[in-house]
């Protein structure tokens, strides 16, 4: 008797090996790697803005200034705001080297602003030690730099921001009302290159003044008036800040009135008082 010849069937469970399907795979695994690294770059970025704003060194060192009046003058009436800003080359470094140093002034009375450029021999005191303020950069942090500018030039700031860019006022001035933007797309990374102990509310109030004003480039512009020295044995070669010079140019300080005190300081004429007994 013959044998039955056996029928062949296809699988259906079974995945037949084709080109076609080789690349269907390789394109669907792709994207998921793709959406993987996208999803991973934007929650670093994200970490990483949430990080440099409200940067606690900055915060700290905003609290830390404590400038003092020259001797007989006084603060005027009007209300300042003032943002220093430190460029530096990396903002991420501890030992970071000092590119420039400005302070955005504005006088919410006249609305008038100022940009006054800090020179980077600048003398300050830390630590009970003189320097210059780029050798206090590289050698303490750029946050650290914050209280001592403060000492010299006689006034405080408001805030500070730490940038690697050169038009970090245009920057933030272009990020009113997109700062909230700016921090969820991450558009320009442009909080990637900023330090600052603002939060997004107060990075987009400066943003704001700066436009409001008229923008960077009308403030009047003020080179920090110094008296230059050579150094000696107590203090090195650098500038020393005339802060009494600056406060009457941006107009933070004004001489005391002594007119009152020297007018009760005026000595009783001789026989003055045995002239009111008398009468």
């Amino acid at each position: 008797m013959l044998g039955r010849k056996r029928e062949r069937f296809d699988r259906t469970d079974v995945p037949v090996p084709s080109r076609l399907r080789n690349i269907v795979a390789g394109v669907v695994l792709g994207v998921v790697l793709i959406a993987v690294i996208l999803t991973v770059t934007w929650a670093r970025n994200k970490a990483t803005a949430t990080n440099y704003l409200e940067d606690s060194a900055v915060t700290t060192a905003i609290s830390a200034q404590s400038p003092s009046n020259p001797d007989g003058y006084e603060r005027t009436d009007d209300t300042f705001d003032m943002c220093l800003l430190l460029v530096v080359d990396d903002i991420t470094s501890n030992n970071p080297t000092l590119e420039s140093a400005q302070i955005f002034v504005l006088n919410e009375n006249t609305y008038q602003s100022y940009l006054v450029n800090v020179p980077g021999d600048l003398i300050v005191s830390a630590n009970d030690s003189l320097l210059a303020l780029y050798d206090l950069c590289s050698e303490m942090g750029a946050a650290n730099c914050i209280a001592p500018i403060a000492s010299s030039i006689g006034f405080a700031s408001d805030h500070a921001v730490i940038a690697e860019s050169d038009n970090a006022w245009s920057v933030i001035a272009g990020l009113q009302g997109n700062a909230f933007e700016a921090f969820n797309t991450r558009f320009s990374g442009v909080l990637n290159n900023l330090r600052t102990d603002m939060d997004l509310y107060e990075l987009n109030l400066l943003a704001a003044e700066i436009q409001e004003s008229g923008g960077i480039g009308i403030a009047n512009r003020i080179d920090m008036p110094y008296t230059y020295s050579e150094g000696d044995e107590y203090a090195p070669q650098g500038a020393f800040a005339n802060s009494t010079e600056l406060g009457l140019q941006l107009g933070t300080l004004e001489a005391l009135d002594t007119s009152a005190s020297t007018a009760s300081e005026e000595p009783v004429e001789e026989g003055g008082e045995s002239a009111e007994a008398e009468g």
